[in-house]
Formats: structure tokens, sequence, C-alpha cells
């Protein structure tokens, strides 16, 4: 709920994991975790928990050069 009172207050309207996953799409599919967080407006607590939960549905990649990638 906490996240998407954030979302809210941001102005999107997708869902934290939807938006994530839609920028990612939208531009090459792999991205450096810095440039994630400056497309998706995100503040780096937000984002890292999102990531995390990504993580664990097995629905993005995360390499030791902090690049995440869709699987």
């Amino acid at each position: 709920m906490a996240v998407q009172k954030m979302m809210n207050r941001a102005g999107i309207s997708q869902s934290p994991h939807d938006h994530i996953l839609w920028v990612l799409a939208s531009f090459g599919r792999r991205m450096e975790r810095g440039e994630l967080r400056s497309k998706t407006g995100m503040r780096n607590v937000l984002l890292d928990a999102i990531l995390v939960e990504l993580l664990k549905e097995g629905r993005i990649g995360i390499d030791e050069g902090d690049f995440v990638s869709l699987k």
C-alpha cells in the first residue's frame, strides 16, 4: 500500500512493478540501475524494494555491473 501511495503522489497511474517493466521494455530491455531510477522517477528506496520483488518473481535479472535486465 505504501508503494502505491508514493506512486500516486508522483502522478504515475501504473503499478510500480509495471512501470519498471515498461521502462525496461521501452529502452532496450537492459539498463544501468541509476539510469532506471532516473527514467522511472522513483527514489532509490522505492526502486530497490520493487527490484527485490521482481527478482524474486523471476521477471528481471541484475548482474554484477549493476545492470537490470528483463528475463
